[in-house]
């Protein structure tokens, strides 16, 4: 797994590329810790388009980000998952109590619009 983040006004963009499954859930963590901590940030998009596979692990792992996203009032969304991982966000109905977006630029264009209201 890698990943990459960068700052567009105060949302950050977190890129993952390979697999979001258990041989990498622990280098997530670690990765994305420190960034839900930071009291500049307002906003997350999580980019899932070089994401292969999201397995219970990764699941898992989105769901706690989005809780702790919204326990600190912050705004979050998915965007580019493929039509498999999307089948299983909606399998599991993830897609009724969080935001997916088709496109990083729409996601983008969707916090900033919540956060001027």
């Amino acid at each position: 797994m890698k990943l990459t983040h960068r700052m567009e006004d105060k949302i950050c963009m977190v890129t993952f590329m390979g697999n979001l499954a258990l041989d990498s859930i622990d280098e997530v963590k670690e990765y994305v810790r420190p960034l839900l901590e930071d009291s500049k940030i307002h906003g997350f998009v999580f980019n899932c388009e070089k994401v292969n596979l999201i397995d219970s692990n990764g699941v898992g792992f989105i769901i706690s980000t989005f809780k702790t996203v919204q326990s600190r009032h912050l705004k979050f969304i998915v965007c580019h998952l493929s039509k498999k991982n999307i089948d299983i966000f909606r399998m599991l109905s993830l897609d009724k109590i969080m935001v997916i977006s088709p496109t990083e630029e729409e996601a983008l264009s969707q916090i900033r619009k919540s956060l001027s209201e």
